[in-house]
């Protein structure tokens, strides 16, 4: 009969079990949880480099191009200002 009692009179010693056994779940699951964000975040990092190796080679085709364009462009303009600046001066004097 004092067996009986001493179990009932403590329920606070099962509880106790319950609750660090629980308190252990939450902190293994917070650490994975931890890992795999940790984890997703690094992969991600490896691929946006990989991306950007990728669109820089991209980026420098694409402004030689311009360049070139660029280039022949001005190389088709008619440089000869003094001509266009004695012009504007006899349009200014008269």
């Amino acid at each position: 009969m004092e067996d009986t009692m001493n179990q009932g009179s403590n329920p606070e010693s099962n509880m106790g079990d319950n609750q660090k056994s629980t308190g252990s779940i939450v902190g293994i699951i917070i650490v994975v949880i931890i890992l795999v964000l940790g984890g997703f975040y690094f992969w991600g990092e490896k691929l946006d480099k990989n991306g950007d190796d990728t669109t820089n080679t991209e980026e420098t085709a694409t402004t030689t191009e311009e360049t070139a364009d660029i280039e022949a462009d001005l190389g088709a303009v008619d440089t000869n200002l003094d001509a266009d600046l004695e012009g504007v001066a006899d349009a200014l004097t008269q």
